[in-house]
């Protein structure tokens, strides 16, 4: 195997593997190992450690998420017998972030059976890739954002191929067969089992998408495991579908959840069986353990700090400059942080123009739904959607700290609802008045343009280490002088 950079932590995992243990290999020094209290950073004066990897039983393991390993890394080294360039993993995984994030935002908005603007559908699209945070992610190209790009790749597929999975199309479908069915038992009962044999044949596209659902949800747990609360957002919706569709027959609901379950559980099992070899805990993934300024085994989650997570996650505002590009992310003080708090510049999810314009559609949608009786669980997927956002938020807060990499857990989803949100919009405003809902679609689409310009104003000035700027030198006075012409 070629040489390794013990930076890149996913080719170090890769070595370990190949070489049959988990951990790596690494030799702690002999300070390291005297040390009573290696995790608190004011005793490690003039002791020499392997930064940000977790030390437990005075070996080093690797506390990232192990899917970007398994699914990039082991492949294209047993295919190639070379190891994966980490750009080049950032790259596949970018790509994937974004076919699965078009999936989803098209298969919901198929199922809210609305036909917005097109114009509108593919800002919609542009503006959601640029605030779920995936080309931060990949500006960075470091050992932090790999794990994050492949756990919302992850959730995106699992919510993807799930709503697709109980998409309304495929209840009218069923429900026109039934249909059909009850007329040819009046006719001529022997094309009685030919029917359940159509209805039984379209069953297996959704056992497929269940299970890819499940791969999904294990994809999420194997790489960022609090992106895992919003894969309960799919719950109601199979609930409704398991429990409430009787007009299914119940043979193809329990193999319809048993192609959920037993990957789910499959893939659970496997992931808590590798925390166990390394931690001793099937639970622990290792954060408690890592080498870095914070003691995160000493952090707790206190109702106290809710307020300033609130204000810090969603409420934090840019930093205005004089010169191109006149926006950029901003260091946040807390009063009163009552622990040690770990932060760096950031900025709010309403920061972004479309997740704020979406955030203040929710209640004009939300009572529009409550009129139409078959949009309960739009209701309740919004309600726990919220809960969702606001719990991780909170968890990031008190565990983690303020960092833009972290916001990423917030926006990965607030980025798909505010933009399926806004899409239903003017459809909905359409009943009350046409002209107002063609203004709506006006300032939708500023909002949404607006949300790329923040964007691209955070990547250019994230420093000249990053990719953007490797890459392309010249890029900030290329751009200076096509948008700032004026001077």
């Amino acid at each position: 195997m070629d040489p390794i950079d013990v930076n890149n932590v996913y080719a170090m995992t890769l070595d370990a593997w190949e070489k049959g243990q988990t951990n790596m290999d690494l030799t702690p020094s002999e300070e390291l190992l005297q040390s009573e209290t290696p995790y608190d950073n004011s005793n490690r004066d003039g002791v020499y450690y392997h930064w940000d990897y977790a030390y437990y039983n005075q070996k080093y393991y690797c506390y990232f998420g192990c899917a970007p390993v398994a699914l990039l890394y082991v492949p294209y080294y047993k295919l190639t017998g070379k190891i994966l360039p980490l750009n080049w993993a950032y790259c596949i995984m970018t790509e994937a972030v974004i076919v699965t994030l078009f999936g989803l935002i098209l298969t919901l908005v198929r199922k809210f059976y609305k036909r917005p603007p097109l114009i509108l559908l593919l800002l919609g699209l542009v503006s959601a890739v640029a605030g779920s945070g995936v080309l931060f992610g990949l500006n960075y190209s470091d050992r932090y954002h790999l794990c994050i790009l492949t756990g919302m790749f992850g959730l995106f597929l699992a919510l993807w191929t799930g709503f697709a999975a109980m998409t309304p199309h495929q209840s009218i479908r069923t429900a026109n067969r039934l249909q059909q069915l009850a007329f040819w038992r009046k006719q001529n009962a022997s094309e009685v089992s030919v029917s359940y044999q159509v209805v039984e044949q379209e069953s297996w596209k959704r056992f497929v998408l269940l299970a890819v659902s499940a791969i999904g949800t294990v994809i999420t747990a194997a790489s960022r495991p609090n992106l895992l609360v919003y894969v309960l957002i799919l719950v109601p919706v199979f609930l409704q579908y398991l429990l409430f569709r009787k007009e299914i027959r119940l043979s193809v609901r329990l193999i319809s959840a048993a192609c959920y379950l037993v990957p789910a559980i499959a893939g659970a099992a496997v992931i808590m069986w590798y925390n166990q070899i390394r931690f001793d805990d099937p639970f622990q993934f290792g954060s408690i353990y890592q080498m870095t300024v914070d003691n995160t085994a000493a952090n707790k989650i206190t109702l106290s700090r809710l307020p300033a997570a609130i204000g810090t996650y969603f409420f934090s505002g840019l930093e205005r400059l004089n010169d191109f590009p006149f926006l950029r992310t901003k260091y946040v003080t807390i009063a009163n942080r009552q622990m040690y708090l770990y932060g760096e510049s950031t900025m709010g999810a309403f920061a972004l123009p479309s997740v704020l314009l979406g955030a203040f559609s929710i209640p004009f949608v939300w009572n529009r739904w409550k009129q139409q009786n078959s949009c309960t669980l739009r209701r309740v997927v919004l309600a726990c959607t919220a809960i969702a956002v606001v719990l991780l938020a909170w968890i990031d807060f008190c565990m983690a700290g303020i960092l833009l990499r972290y916001m990423l857990d917030i926006l990965v989803i607030l980025s798909v609802l505010s933009t399926v949100l806004l899409l239903q919009v003017p459809a909905l405003l359409k009943s009350y008045h046409a002209g107002l809902a063609r203004v709506s679609e006006k300032v939708i689409a500023a909002a949404m343009v607006g949300t790329v310009v923040v964007c691209l104003c955070i990547l250019i000035t994230s420093g000249e280490k990053v990719s953007l700027f490797r890459a392309h030198p010249t890029l900030w006075n290329t751009w200076k002088e096509i948008f700032v012409f004026w001077r």
